[in-house]
Parts: C-alpha cells; sequence; structure tokens
C-alpha cells in the first residue's frame, strides 16, 4: 500500500509539472492544456495503475511545444485604472481587442483571484463556440487544482482563445453535450448566468449531430461501457497502441468519461442514444 501511495504522489508531482508547462505556451487551437487535463482525468480512473500507453503518449506530444509566451506586461510599462470592472475585459474581447484585453486581464489579476476571472471567462464563452467553453473550462479545471502563479498565466491562455477568430464553429459539439451535467455540478458563482446559455449551446450541439451520433465511438467502446461502466473507458484506453493515440482522441475518450461519471437520470442523452441504442441494436 505504501509504494502504491508513493507512485500515485509521483505521478501527481509529474502531472503538477505538465501543467505548470502548459501554463507557459502561447496559445494555439492544439494547445497542451486541454489534453494534460483530459489525460490527467483519465488517469484518475485508476491512479494507481494508469495507463502506460497515455503517459508516454503525453510525454511525446509535449516535446512538440516550446516555452514561447506572448508579449508581457512589466509592472514599470502599464499604470494601473482608478477602476477596475470585470465587464470591461468582455467588452474588449467582444470587441475583439486581444492587445487591450490582455492588458486589462493584467491589471484584473492584481485585484481579483484567478478563479474567479476563470468563471467570467466561461460565462464569456458560454455564448460563443463549444471549442471556446470548453477550452475555458479546461482552464478553469485546470487553476482549481494549481497553488502557484502559474495559475494566472492560465487565464491568458482563455483570453487569447475568446479571441480567436480561426476557431472552428462546429467543432467539440459532442464533447460539449458530454461535459454537461459535469459543468452544471460544479458550483460557480455565476451559474445563473453561465447554466442556461450552457444548455442553450448543448441543445443546439443535440440537433448538429442528431442523426451521426451513433456513429461517435466505436461499438467496442460501446460495449465497454455497457458492461463496466467508467471502468470500461480506462480497459479501452489501455488496450490501444500507442500509434492509435491522438490528441482529438484523449479529449473523446475524457468527455465521455466525464458522461458516464455525471449521468443523470433525468433525459441522460448520452446514456440513451450512445451506449443503450446501439446495445439494444446489437442485441
Amino acid at each position: 500500500m505504501a509504494e502504491t501511495a508513493s507512485n500515485i504522489d509521483e505521478l501527481k508531482v509529474h502531472l503538477d509539472t505538465l501543467f505548470n508547462f502548459a501554463s507557459q505556451v502561447s496559445y494555439t487551437q492544439n494547445h497542451l492544456l486541454p489534453v494534460i487535463q483530459a489525460g490527467k482525468s483519465l488517469i484518475g480512473i485508476r491512479p494507481e495503475n494508469p495507463p502506460k500507453n497515455l503517459l508516454k503518449w503525453l510525454e511525446g506530444y509535449v516535446k512538440e511545444f516550446s516555452l514561447k509566451k506572448d508579449e508581457a506586461f512589466g509592472e514599470n510599462e502599464l499604470e494601473s485604472p482608478e477602476v477596475i470592472d470585470i465587464s470591461r475585459l468582455g467588452e474588449l474581447i467582444n470587441s475583439n481587442k486581444k492587445p487591450e484585453a490582455l492588458k486589462y486581464l493584467y491589471y484584473l489579476k492584481k485585484v481579483a483571484s484567478a478563479e474567479y476571472i476563470a468563471e467570467y471567462l466561461i460565462e464569456l464563452a458560454s455564448v460563443k463556440s463549444p471549442f471556446q467553453l470548453l477550452f475555458c473550462w479546461y482552464v478553469y479545471k485546470s487553476i482549481r487544482n494549481m497553488k502557484n502563479e502559474n495559475q494566472l498565466s492560465l487565464l491568458d491562455l482563455g483570453v487569447s482563445c475568446l479571441l480567436d477568430v480561426n476557431r472552428d464553429e462546429n467543432a467539440n459539439h459532442f464533447e460539449l453535450i458530454c461535459y454537461k451535467q459535469q459543468i452544471l455540478n460544479t458550483k460557480m458563482l455565476r451559474s445563473n448566468s453561465i447554466f442556461p446559455s450552457l444548455k442553450v449551446l448543448v441543445n443546439s450541439a443535440k440537433l448538429e449531430i442528431s442523426e451521426d451520433c451513433h456513429t461517435l465511438i466505436s461499438l467496442k467502446l460501446v460495449e465497454l461501457i455497457h458492461n463496466e461502466g467508467e471502468l470500461g473507458v480506462w480497459i479501452f484506453l489501455s488496450s490501444l497502441p500507442m500509434e492509435a493515440l491522438n490528441y482529438e482522441l484523449i479529449l473523446l475518450l475524457d468527455a465521455v468519461r466525464s458522461a458516464i461519471r455525471y449521468s443523470s437520470t433525468e433525459n441522460d442523452w448520452f446514456m440513451e442514444k450512445i451506449i443503450n441504442s446501439q446495445v439494444k441494436t446489437e442485441c
């Protein structure tokens, strides 16, 4: 038991190192942060026996990135406004003024907690696209698990994502549906504004993929989930050769994990449309 606890502690330190590294990498659409956060959650299914192929794949993926931060704003360069209002950040983001938004974020970091600002970014993203909402959700989750100054760097990533004009508006519909219940179960100060917009975005996503939902995950994974629940995701992932792993698959598997763990008996779209319907068809 002592050895298992030691291994889990070492794994936690390793993952913390990956998060700290990700916080110092400039924003891109395939940024490290979502896949590291997803990998952490998948490893959490059985932390005493993490999928070795996933750990090895993450190490290789990280090596594709380098530390190259966006322009930093030094204390001597900027004078703080007399009044700092978080809604001003939203105005700058919605006006697509990236340099000004990042400067204002710099001021906000001095007077507000990282978690508070991250919630506001989720609120802004909830009326944009599934991709942007999920990226800001990953930022929020990561910040809640970090305890150092790198929390603040993650906020820059969230703002940059919200200002990403090259984003794919049709990406991540399925993942958003899967994460919906986990997000709704999370206590947030801004839940009254975030949750209604989230539900609208999810309902739109369901319409977009309604005809193809039965093809979104493999039948093998469906059967494992039906028989083993959340553990079925771990079994499926662990059985894959490392060359079969990729960014999109890791994000999809974690979304599926979330859908299973936070499944609701009320209108559970994932279990009914994805799992039970395919199992009935096979029978």
